[in-house]
């Protein structure tokens, strides 16, 4: 969804149509406030892998199933 949400929020700026910026920002809203809430989960527990104590959205690990700096550093754009 938010590959999706990019463009369309650079488009309601571009052509001045801001309610595209409001259905962009609607449509990750949900979204984020879960990675962020699955994200304390599991700092508290202190394991940023899924486990049955998360919710299951945030995954800091790469494909390898090991957690580097870039998979934590990919994984955090929803701060950025």
């Amino acid at each position: 969804m938010c590959s999706l949400a990019l463009p369309l929020a650079a488009a309601g700026l571009v052509l001045e149509r801001y309610h595209l910026v409001a259905a962009a920002l609607a449509s990750i809203l949900a979204g984020h406030v879960i990675w962020a809430a699955d994200t304390c989960l599991m700092l508290y527990h202190g394991d940023l892998t899924r486990t049955a104590n998360t919710l299951g959205i945030a995954d800091y690990v790469n494909a390898a199933g090991q957690i580097t700096p870039l998979s934590v550093w990919a994984e955090t754009h929803h701060l950025w």
